[in-house]
């Protein structure tokens, strides 16, 4: 199967799963790939998601806070596609 960029549909599809995850779990993808990729790569990752219709600043995330798992996996596929 063929790497293909996810479409704004798909983004929304993922959305929509009702489960929740902390925003411990979001931003960690956020600083791993900072770690590995260095300064901007985060904001690299949020053009990505702001793109598919999900605006986020990962620094403005609480780790203790509840968020859709949606934007979990909306994180690592932005990470995917920025980062290969």
């Amino acid at each position: 199967m063929e790497n293909q960029p996810i479409t704004k549909e798909e983004a929304k599809k993922l959305m929509e799963n009702p489960c929740l995850t902390r925003g411990e779990e979001v931003c960690g993808v956020a600083l791993y790939v900072e770690e590995k990729y260095g300064k901007g790569s985060q904001e690299k990752m949020e053009a990505k998601l702001k793109e598919w219709g999900y605006p986020i600043i990962f620094q403005e995330i609480r780790f203790t806070d509840w968020h859709p798992e949606g934007l979990n996996a909306l994180a690592l596929l932005a990470a995917k596609e920025v980062f290969n």
